[in-house]
């Protein structure tokens, strides 16, 4: 299934990205929320609301402030999970904390994904269903094998791999 990356600038052209994707068959949209002029808050929600209003597909907010320019705040996240506007959220904030917050008080069903590489493992050990990483595009057979282990009866066995990885 292709998950496709609809943000922008505006509301209007991120809105027919994701139509144009939805037209395409993906299964998923993800959004990072306009970028270059900083929104308010109020406008960020009506951005993601709007995207969520043009298509039938789950829809996944995307938090990656160092290109951005502001991070996503978990409260806002996870109210826009309760009422259904998002499924999930993809977040390369770039620490545990941020990642931890995404986890800790989503809804039920809400998908968190961290987007660093380097906290796949501890994530998914904390109810993350898995990452996206970008070791995965050079190597997938280990990205594989990392998820696998984290998500086994034995978490703790794919460490060394972790390890090796993030080394």
């Amino acid at each position: 299934d292709a998950w496709v990356g609809c943000g922008a600038p505006s509301t209007r052209q991120a809105v027919r990205l994701a139509e144009e994707a939805e037209a395409a068959g993906a299964a998923a949209i993800v959004a990072v929320p306009p970028y270059y002029l900083h929104p308010t808050l109020e406008a960020v929600e009506r951005y993601y609301r709007a995207l969520h209003a043009a298509v039938r597909l789950p829809l996944l907010a995307y938090n990656i402030p160092s290109l951005v320019g502001y991070a996503l705040p978990s409260a806002l996240v996870h109210r826009l999970g309760k009422e259904g506007v998002l499924a999930g959220a993809k977040n390369t904030a770039g620490s545990w904390d941020s990642v931890a917050d995404y986890l800790d008080g989503a809804p039920p069903g809400f998908v968190v994904l961290p987007g660093d590489d380097v906290l796949a493992l501890e994530s998914i050990t904390h109810g993350a269903p898995g990452a996206i990483m970008g070791l995965a595009n050079i190597v997938p057979k280990l990205a594989v094998q990392l998820v696998k282990g984290a998500r086994s009866n034995e978490p703790e066995s794919a460490r060394p791999l972790h390890d090796l990885i993030v080394r």
